[in-house]
């Protein structure tokens, strides 16, 4: 919650105030919308597998998906070059 706070008071601070609004809302609605999808594919996941299963699943999904960002905040650094 303290990083939707965070992230809302930045967006704020930066955009116009005339759609700073629109901004706000629209990525706290496609906020909720995303947790609200992923809450129900978990629930099929958990229902349709064993634990244990859907627990490594999960957990393998999650590890791909911290590679990702990781992959991606490293071309965000400065000085970043492309591998050949």
């Amino acid at each position: 919650a303290a990083n939707d706070i965070s992230l809302a008071s930045h967006l704020q601070a930066r955009l116009p105030n005339a759609s700073a609004g629109k901004a706000v809302g629209f990525l706290i609605t496609a906020e909720l919308g995303t947790i609200m999808a992923l809450s129900y594919l978990l629930g099929f996941v958990f229902d349709f597998l064993p634990v244990g299963a859907g627990l490594v699943g999960v957990s393998v999904a999650l590890t791909l998906l911290a590679g990702l960002f990781y992959r991606g905040y490293a071309k965000l650094r400065p000085g970043w070059k492309p591998q050949k």
